[in-house]
């Protein structure tokens, strides 16, 4: 996924402006697609920091991986940020994309947040995974690459503040399922007409 992002998909981008910015180019040589993967049964991630992979109740989104696929995580946003400004203007950017490597078991967008006011944060987080989503799928190589997955899935994760949990994987991700409420379905149009599932959760088994 991260070779189709830096290449077709940032030719489809560049394309999008093509005619309000005819001299606009993307040195793609310049471009470094921020990827980690892992396989343990327990992961968290957080955006903006120097590891997208993070301890256990110390990011804004945890995950069971009982089965230990292997997954890769692509930082979305952080791809469209080193655009030209004439390039990602008006592209809403959720924060991560997570694959399973060598299977079709899923394909998720993911927008992270650790806002009190998740109010507010819920509709524009919406947006941004609906506007991306409407992207992927519009260029020919990353709706194919999408297509193959089983389940296809936008989540919304907002957690307020870190946790505190034992240093046991198993018992640290039950403590987190019990602070955190349970996963709630998330009508989208623009999202459940692609044939994506939507959730806000910060809290999912892959």
């Amino acid at each position: 996924m991260k070779h189709i992002l830096k290449d077709q998909y940032i030719d489809y981008l560049v394309g999008l402006k093509a005619n309000a910015h005819p001299d606009l180019s993307v040195d793609k040589n310049k471009l470094a697609v921020r990827v980690e993967s892992t396989s343990d049964s327990h992961f968290d991630i957080i955006d903006k920091m120097p590891s997208i992979l993070v301890a256990m109740g110390q990011g804004s989104a945890t995950y069971q991986n009982a089965t230990n696929k292997r997954v890769e995580i692509i930082d979305y946003e952080n791809l469209i940020d080193q655009l030209p400004l004439e390039c990602s203007k008006d592209i809403k950017r959720p924060d991560f994309i997570l694959h399973q490597i060598d299977g079709t078991g899923f394909f998720i967008i993911n927008e992270l947040s650790q806002s009190t006011d998740v109010r507010n944060k819920r509709s524009k987080a919406r947006a941004q995974l609906a506007d991306a989503l409407k992207h992927l799928l519009a260029v020919p190589e990353t709706q194919a690459f999408i297509n193959k997955f089983e389940r296809k899935i936008c989540i919304f994760s907002n957690k307020d503040r870190l946790i505190d949990v034992p240093n046991d994987s198993v018992r640290a991700f039950n403590a987190i399922k019990e602070y955190l409420p349970d996963p709630i379905a998330i009508n989208f149009q623009p999202i459940t007409k692609a044939g994506f599932e939507a959730w806000e959760t910060a809290s999912f088994d892959i």
